[in-house]
């Protein structure tokens, strides 16, 4: 359609009606669906638009699926959790507020039997006797934008089939919690095949993040956990452009069948002074270490003795006591070549580098 001068106007509305016709179906939206200060005329709620449950006191139990919301802070009970969940497809918004527990409360969040689709957002869990959230009978949880800080056990436990993406977890289970496998004092832990992504683990008494077999660990920091490692993953696991640095342990840890990629590796083992503690640490067989930075660790690179299958590529060690400590036999190591001068050619594109040096004092 070709439209000049006056008939722009007369185009112009004929093209609006028609998109309103279209748009509104059976619909007329030109006709008021009641008149004014009528039910009728009157807009719909936010409950109208989305029904949800409103918690304003602790602690809450959840038994039935749908959509619940905080309507402020919250305080716990004394030998109570905060929030009890158990239902499945539960979604469950703390807008921003905190709750907020004391030496002798329990979790709070609990999910004390097998659930499933449970999804919970912009959380704050601080100060529980037990864990920020205890939620490993849980499996398909989705955790996004929560924090749990300062809690007597770990901060976010959960199942299989998790997906922990925007989540921090500071200074859980630091004082008086027993030595337990599994530990009781780790930052973020999330069972088998799982996601953990954008999330940051300091100063946590167990391991920052620790994630079962078949997960993913992407664009994470795990730091200054004094008696543990930063990142640890169990089998057929990936851990990617993530930072795990001045942790007492290693800053990753790795079973078998994983893949270890463009993540950064420093000082551990220095800040709080370990035997052997590493940048990287590979205890099975069959992984992919790859363009990692690994500098100022008590040892850099450690594949462990009785492993093998493991590819050491294309990765920069340096100021470590020891830059590439290989202990088992049947592993693929690219060539070690020390960075001796600023000005270097390199013709191999699968060489591990090294720095000259020591560990730097703490």
């Amino acid at each position: 359609m070709i439209c000049k001068g006056k008939k722009i106007g007369w185009c112009m509305g004929l093209m609006l009606m028609a998109s309103l016709t279209l748009w509104g179906g059976d619909e007329n939206y030109w006709i008021p669906r009641g008149a004014p200060m009528t039910e009728a005329g009157k807009m719909k709620t936010i409950e109208q638009v989305e029904p949800r449950i409103a918690i304003s006191k602790l602690p809450f139990e959840i038994t039935m699926s749908g959509s619940y919301y905080l309507t402020g802070p919250l305080e716990g009970a004394e030998n109570q959790p905060g929030i009890t969940i158990r239902a499945s497809h539960v979604r469950l918004d703390f807008r921003g507020f905190p709750i907020t527990g004391y030496s002798n409360t329990l979790d709070g969040i609990w999910v004390p039997e097998p659930c499933r689709n449970i999804a919970i957002r912009n959380g704050i869990f601080v100060g529980w006797g037990g864990f920020g959230v205890n939620a490993t009978n849980a499996e398909d949880i989705v955790l996004t934008d929560c924090k749990a800080c300062h809690n007597g056990l770990g901060g976010f436990y959960v199942g299989d089939n998790a997906h922990v993406e925007r989540c921090s977890a500071y200074g859980n289970g630091i004082t008086n919690v027993p030595p337990q496998d599994p530990p009781l004092d780790e930052g973020i832990r999330v069972g088998a095949f799982s996601t953990v992504t954008g999330c940051k683990a300091r100063g946590n008494g167990g391991a920052g993040i620790h994630a079962l077999s078949n997960a993913r660990i992407t664009e994470c920091t795990a730091m200054e956990s004094p008696k543990a490692d930063g990142i640890h993953v169990e089998d057929s696991c990936t851990v990617r452009d993530s930072t795990a640095s001045r942790n007492g342990h290693s800053g990753i840890r790795v079973g078998h069948r994983c893949r270890v990629l463009r993540n950064t590796c420093a000082e551990n083992g220095v800040q709080a002074p370990q035997t052997n503690a590493f940048g990287i640490v590979v205890v099975g067989s069959w992984n992919i270490i790859e363009d990692n930075c690994v500098l100022g660790n008590d040892i850099g690179v450690r594949l462990a003795s009785g492993v093998e299958g493991n590819l050491v590529i294309r990765n920069l060690a340096g100021k470590n006591s020891i830059d590439y400590d290989i202990l088992g036999q049947g592993n693929f190591i690219g060539p070690i070549e020390p960075l001796l001068s600023p000005s270097f050619t390199n013709t191999n594109p699968w060489t591990n580098f090294k720095m000259g040096g020591t560990v730097p004092p703490p």
